[in-house]
């Protein structure tokens, strides 16, 4: 794969109690020549941002990056409120809004927000019948869906989508029902570890090259049954390490110091240049377009540098505030 082509996603910057400072912030990881700028969706576990409001606020201090959400949980939203967040966001941020959902999996966000956590095959179903609703939303005009689980009748589509195809859909997925349904429904596949058993051994397979492989084996497969294009497969370097300065992931890093160092995407340490080789080789030894280089875009900035994508230090000139 020419490296021209990857596609690399920052995370949205911590709250900070300086409004100026953040959306400096958020202006420098547009400058370090990020292509996406992302958040994911939690009420638990010290959760800080609101994914809807930090991309709004995001959106008017920068120009040209995409704005995703990596990604939202289904069951805390209906279908009709977030298709209409989604184009409005796309509306007021000039087409750079791009939707990235799941079914939801974490129990302690189920227990905060009051919400039933149900068994996986009912959320994924919900979600089957929320992705449908969102593409009867592209085509215009009103909306009338009757599900087993949501019931939508002579929904306006306003504000219309700002692109024929609509907005670009995300699908995190790490498990086989999952990632046959972004193959057939998604324009980028979010392919992740399955998050129920953290124990090192499990990790340790989760992690593996042969275990990546399957699982975007199985999202093209099912492309290609679907008769659609394959979708863009982007990963998450959970465990790196620059120049001594890194950014771990506990369960990941784990699994990395039992002895899969070297061997697995989701682990790279060294000199920027060492990670840019490493970034180089697994896109083309997997086929995987879109990455996101652990959790500091500041640490990853001469990555992507080297890579062509834009400068180490990200200097910025003053904008809006």
């Amino acid at each position: 794969m020419d490296v021209g082509s990857l596609r690399f996603i920052a995370s949205l910057p911590r709250l900070d109690r300086d409004p100026l400072a953040w959306r400096d912030s958020v202006r420098r990881v547009e400058a370090h020549g990020y292509d996406a700028i992302a958040v994911s969706e939690h009420v638990s576990g010290g959760w800080q941002m609101d994914a809807w409001t930090g991309l709004a606020v995001a959106a008017g201090c920068t120009e040209s990056i995409s704005l995703v959400t990596l990604v939202l949980n289904n069951d805390l939203h209906r279908p009709a409120w977030l298709a209409k967040a989604s184009a409005t966001l796309d509306v007021l941020s000039g087409g750079r809004f791009e939707l990235g959902i799941g079914a939801g999996w974490l129990a302690a966000d189920y227990s905060a927000s009051g919400v039933a956590l149900d068994s996986p095959r009912t959320r994924v179903d919900r979600l089957v019948e929320a992705l449908e609703i969102l593409r009867l939303w592209r085509e215009g005009g009103h909306v009338d869906f009757a599900g087993a689980h949501y019931h939508v009748d002579a929904l306006e589509v306003v504000p219309p989508p700002t692109r024929p195809e609509g907005v670009p859909i995300w699908l995190g997925a790490s498990l086989p029902r999952m990632l046959r349904l972004a193959g057939e429904r998604a324009n980028v596949v979010s392919v992740h570890p399955a998050m129920g058993d953290h124990s090192t051994q499990a990790m340790v397979a989760e992690i593996a090259p042969e275990t990546i492989r399957a699982k975007i084996a199985m999202a093209r497969d099912a492309a290609a049954a679907a008769g659609r294009p394959a979708p863009e497969i982007q990963l998450t370097v959970h465990d790196i390490e620059i120049d001594g300065l890194g950014s771990r992931s506990g369960w990941v890093a784990e699994a990395v110091d039992a002895g899969v160092l070297g061997k697995t995407p989701a682990s790279m340490r060294g000199t920027a240049q060492d990670v840019a080789d490493q970034v180089a080789f697994w896109a083309s030894e997997l086929g995987v377009s879109r990455w996101r280089l652990g959790s500091d875009s500041d640490l990853a900035a001469p990555v992507i540098a080297l890579l062509g994508k834009g400068t180490p230090t990200g200097d910025v000139e003053g904008g809006p505030s």
